[in-house]
């Protein structure tokens, strides 16, 4: 059950960096603030890198400059498919 008292969690600030695992080149920046749960829509913005093709598998997707991950499929707490971006701390 769903306790609306609680406040939603932040996943991502407005203007973070995603980054890529390796040498961390930075790929884009988030749009705007992001919250677990919520619907997302275009998250992005400020694109360093070429913006990848929407049709490619997430797998596909990497750095153009050191060819490392910056997104990626797992499960969300509750089990759930989900994906996660890579930030300066690590994956989320």
């Amino acid at each position: 059950m769903n306790d609306l008292s609680e406040a939603p969690k932040l996943y991502a600030r407005q203007g973070e960096a995603v980054v890529c695992v390796r040498a961390q080149h930075v790929v884009c920046h988030i749009a705007r603030d992001v919250y677990v749960g919520a619907q997302r829509g275009n998250i992005f913005a400020d694109w360093r890198q070429p913006e990848p093709d929407r049709k490619l598998s997430i797998h596909k997707i990497r750095c153009v400059h050191c060819r490392a991950a910056w997104i990626r499929k797992a499960k969300g707490p509750d089990g759930r498919p989900c994906v996660q971006l890579h930030f300066a701390e690590g994956w989320r």
